[in-house]
């Protein structure tokens, strides 16, 4: 990884093992790293007391500047996960072909991730259990005394108690998973016990028991059905439910009459078949409510986000503007004190050399404040004693992405003999700028050096006999396209680190 990335993530990660010693009172603390060349994913979690993340203060230190800001600064993600009572999980994510996309604001190989259902209900309601507990639990004991209730008068069908029995453990395990993640086999295989038992139970309830509650076992699966429509894609829930009522009714049909009509047959069974479609229905409901509220929440905590970090980038920015500035000022007044001394003679053609190129760093320093490092400003002032002459000129508010200008002018002036003329500019467009860079004469080593630098963005590089031409539309540095339900956003390095 690139070392800003690694130090912000390791100073993120610190921070958030700090944390947990001094309040989470965890017994357990378990940090977790996975990744290759295209990224990483950094977890640090804990069993401690937990808290909700939405009671965190704005100003808060720890979690919000030292964890979310260090990766907003280098184009990751953070996320907190966290509820009173069950532990808290911060997960730093950082990905090199996103973090590139943000830094040029090329976001077309990079399109933010929708958030996932579950992601979305966590941010609504934090810990899911809970409601689903609340509303699960009093249904799986009332159906419990009817089980019973039933077992008692007819011990024949004991075993229909055994499998209820099993049911509910297996609903509460469910439920127990919810707040973390129900894999597809599970739900499948607990579907499919569930529905398996409700049809086959017509084994030894007679079919005109679908008129009163000795068909309870049909409504014994609502629970379970419940859970999972909520946190599983809602259409297996909603199958399973398809599969249980089809099942019933071809038992029902195959089996003797238990009405004089068909229409009094079909007015009896209504209601036991109704009574899990209601439950799984109104689950659903809830479910894709709470859903879009949460990813409401998410969008805007996005948007928080987004502009703490290009508040965060704004400072970095201006703390750069100062410290190229105090190192010009240096240059500079070394320069006078030497002139001023007599070490260096103000007619020498040296000396005026010397002078104009330091002029020519403070006016470059003023176009682009912050984003010319001192081996960049030699690159420039090599090639202007060279007879190359550099002009630069912006009319934008916000100065481009560093890195992506060190690259343009490493590439240009560090491949061939050195240009006759350059001229880069800086010009604003309503949603994006436009960066340019022209040499003359046109040379296509260069133009290639600049192609290969310039790959996979939308730069334009055209050649030709009088000029190389470059054309790249990008974000202006800190100022991020608008956030699609993505935690944290930032800036980061493009291209080679040690191009300027």
């Amino acid at each position: 990884m690139p070392v800003e990335v690694a130090e912000a993530a390791l100073g993120a990660a610190a921070e958030a093992v700090r944390n947990a010693v001094r309040h989470a009172e965890a017994r357990a603390l378990k940090v977790r790293l996975r990744g290759d060349e295209h990224g990483f994913v950094l977890s640090v979690a804990d069993d401690g007391v937990g808290f909700s993340p939405a009671g965190v203060q704005v100003s808060s230190v720890g979690l919000r500047r030292s964890v979310l800001r260090r990766m907003a600064d280098v184009a990751g993600t953070a996320e907190v996960h966290s509820s009173p009572g069950d532990g808290t999980t911060v997960r730093l994510v950082w990905q090199r072909d996103r973090a590139r996309a943000v830094r040029t604001g090329e976001f077309g190989g990079a399109v933010a991730e929708t958030p996932d259902r579950m992601a979305s209900i966590r941010a609504a309601v934090g810990d899911v259990r809970r409601p689903l507990a609340a509303v699960c639990v009093p249904y799986l004991l009332a159906t419990g005394v009817v089980a019973a209730i039933h077992t008692v008068r007819s011990p024949q069908v004991s075993w229909l108690m055994v499998w209820y029995v099993l049911l509910s453990a297996v609903t509460v395990a469910l439920l127990l998973r919810a707040r973390t993640a129900i894999g597809g086999r599970a739900a499948a295989a607990a579907s499919a016990f569930a529905v398996g038992g409700a049809v086959c139970s017509f084994i030894v309830i007679p079919t005109s028991g679908i008129a009163d509650d000795t068909s309870w076992p049909i409504g014994a699966v609502t629970p379970l059905l419940t859970v999972l429509v909520i946190v599983r894609p809602p259409w297996e829930a909603l199958l399973a439910l398809v599969l249980e009522q089809a099942g019933v009714v071809l038992v029902l049909l195959a089996g003797p009459p238990f009405a004089d009509s068909w229409g009094e047959s079909v007015a009896k069974a209504v209601p036991a078949l109704f009574a899990p479609a209601l439950g799984v229905g109104m689950g659903l409901a809830i479910g894709q409510t709470v859903a879009r509220l949460g990813a409401a929440v998410m969008r805007a905590n996005a948007e928080r986000a987004a502009s703490a970090a290009v508040e965060s980038a704004r400072q970095a920015r201006e703390a750069m503007h100062r410290r190229r500035l105090a190192d010009l000022d240096e240059e500079i007044l070394s320069f006078l004190r030497r002139t001023a001394s007599g070490a260096l003679s103000p007619q020498a053609p040296q000396t005026r050399v010397r002078a104009r190129m330091l002029d020519q760093a403070v006016r470059d320093e003023l176009h682009l404040p912050g984003v010319l490092g001192r081996s960049t400003r030699e690159l420039l002032g090599a090639a202007r004693a060279e007879g190359c002459v550099v002009t630069i000129q912006s009319d934008a508010d916000h100065p481009p992405p560093p890195d992506l200008l060190r690259c343009l002018l490493a590439s240009a002036l560090g491949t061939g003999p050195t240009p006759q003329d350059l001229i880069l500019s800086v010009e604003p467009r309503p949603s994006a700028l436009l960066v340019s860079l022209v040499t003359l004469p046109g040379d296509p080593a260069r133009a290639a050096a600049l192609r290969e630098a310039l790959t996979g963005t939308s730069a334009v590089v055209e050649d030709g006999t009088e000029s190389t031409w470059v054309e790249v539309s990008t974000y202006a540095a800190g100022v991020v396209a608008p956030p699609i339900a993505v935690p944290i956003d930032g800036d980061s390095a493009i291209g080679d680190p040690a191009a300027g």
